[in-house]
């Protein structure tokens, strides 16, 4: 075969089936450690080609081709939003596999070992990414590992970003020792790079197993009763006039099933009402009924509105109590791209064209918290007398997509908080790998911030998602279905409280990774 058309064709397909099958609904994570290898083998060229040739602008642009064909194969299901964003998405989002062969391939030319510099320049992209254009950290290398939970724990140190750059570490590993070491029969290229590398991964295995270990003593927490709701409601019928009746019927069904669970707080997704709770007398006598019925909170999605000179539109979650009506409420801060706002719609007009919705959601403005009253104990008293301990319990929510933010969900965390909560809304992705992916994004944010993480969702992926990324509970029926099923689930669940690396001192990890990449430029370069 032809080394046009291996490098066009073959290493790029390998590459992005590796990334492919590493994500839901396949889940063969182990192939993440070596999706980067057909990459690195594509950039393995003659160090006297120059830099201008043909070979070189293969190898290259093979890359391109292997991100390009890893996203299509990634994030499949946008197309059921939108076919032209779908492709433009994906022909964007592969320029990052094109920015990190082009940068490499300058490595590899002057001999340099990638064991050190893949890891850093591909954190430094990922970052990037996530930042980029309003950002989208989804399908980040360090995604594909939940399921190894101890190799996962380091993201309590550097966030989800540490387990790229060991995904990646292993990828340069791999292609440096066993491929060209072993196959090529080069032997070992830098015995350095390499031994740092067993003990990197050695000790992000060997402490993730140390921090899941249960602690010798255990410290007694009072549990607060959590249930979820998922109605499973069709997109097409939520705000249809004909079905309003049958949604206020589903939850009230699911809901009033509740009571026997006991729960202390009640959770439904986002946007969960044909309407505005606040201004729509049957929504909010539905709710309200609810509450007072179970004596218990509800925490809703629901679309607000602020009046004044000019109205504002919020994509809202709202809390309503039994004795105190409402409670809170939080406005979504990061807004969907064409789904919640259109980007330069005001002074560009024809940009809302190319989007159906009707008018601009606003976002909100502070990272708003949530507090329930909660008697935690009942004592006797030195007296003979019943004593009540009451206490706060604290949580904060994220809506839709805001969960795959990193730093958004950590900036909440640090309000010392008992859990998190995620509502949103997967319906639009039918019955695809989307809710998954989603979830396992979630699961990050609960490791990231020793934390537990409540979702909810309409037709699902709904959990609970302990401190150390354990899903522990999750709505399914009988048939162990959990997309598109009504249900419910109760779970008890205990304050945490641990405090971070990630918690307290956020993204210094990729920023790190990105001054280190910027100063190897300017080494190679200067070498040049």
């Amino acid at each position: 075969m032809s080394v046009p058309l291996i490098n066009f064709l073959v290493l790029p397909v390998l590459s992005a089936a590796c990334f492919i099958l590493s994500f839901p609904n396949y889940n063969v994570n182990f192939l993440a450690w070596v999706f980067l290898v057909p990459v690195f083998i594509g950039l393995r060229q003659d160090p006297q080609v120059p830099l201008i040739s043909q070979k070189r602008r293969r190898g290259i642009f093979g890359a391109y081709i292997a991100g390009v064909l890893s996203f299509l194969g990634v994030i499949y299901w946008l197309t059921n939003v939108t076919v032209g964003g779908y492709i433009a998405v994906c022909l964007y989002l592969g320029l990052y596999f094109w920015f990190f062969a082009l940068i490499i391939e300058k490595f590899v030319r002057q001999g340099r070992t990638v064991i050190f510099w893949a890891p850093c320049v591909w954190v430094a992209l990922e970052f990037v990414r996530s930042k980029l254009i309003t950002g989208f950290p989804w399908a980040l290398a360090g995604a594909t590992q939940i399921a190894y939970l101890p190799l996962v724990q380091i993201a309590a140190v550097t966030g989800v970003w540490g387990v790229s750059f060991v995904v990646v570490l292993i990828n340069a590993f791999v292609f440096e020792n066993l491929y060209a070491g072993v196959i090529k029969k080069e032997g070992v290229k830098d015995y350095k790079a390499t031994l740092l590398a067993i003990v990197v991964v050695s000790y992000v295995l060997f402490s993730g197993w140390q921090e899941m270990k249960p602690p010798k003593k255990a410290i007694e927490r009072i549990p607060f009763r959590i249930s979820v709701v998922q109605p499973d409601i069709d997109q097409e019928q939520k705000w249809d006039a004909r079905f309003r009746n049958f949604i206020f019927g589903r939850f009230r069904y699911l809901t009033y099933e509740l009571k026997r669970s006991g729960p202390d707080l009640i959770i439904w997704p986002e946007s969960c009402m044909p309407g505005e709770l606040r201004y729509d007398r049957e929504i909010y006598d539905v709710v309200s009924g609810l509450v007072r019925f179970l004596d218990a909170p509800i925490l809703l999605g629901s679309q607000d509105i602020e009046f004044g000179p000019e109205r504002r539109y919020y994509n809202a979650a709202l809390l309503i109590h039994p004795k105190y009506k409402f409670l809170g409420q939080y406005n979504k801060l990061h807004l969907v791209p064409f789904g919640e706002y259109v980007p330069l719609g005001s002074s560009v007009p024809f940009m809302k064209k190319l989007t159906p919705i009707e008018a601009d959601f606003a976002p909100g403005n502070d990272y708003a918290t949530f507090g329930i009253p909660q008697v935690t104990m009942l004592m006797q008293g030195d007296r003979g007398e019943i004593v009540s301990h009451t206490k706060i319990v604290r949580f904060g929510v994220v809506i839709c997509f805001e969960d795959i933010f990193p730093d958004l969900v950590r900036r909440f965390a640090k309000h010392d908080l008992d859990f998190m909560v995620n509502i949103t809304n997967d319906a639009w992705f039918k019955r695809t790998s989307a809710p998954f992916q989603h979830a396992y994004l979630s699961a990050f944010r609960a490791i990231e911030n020793r934390i537990y993480l409540v979702r909810a969702a309409n037709t699902g992926y709904s959990c609970v998602i302990d401190p150390y990324g354990r899903i522990i509970a999750d709505v399914r029926d009988k048939n162990d279905e959990t997309l598109f099923v009504p249900g419910h689930l109760t779970c008890e669940i205990a304050s945490v409280r641990k405090k971070t690396l990630y918690n307290q001192f956020g993204d210094y990890f990729p920023i790190i990774c990105c001054l280190i990449s910027v100063l190897g430029l300017i080494l190679v370069y200067k070498k040049k």
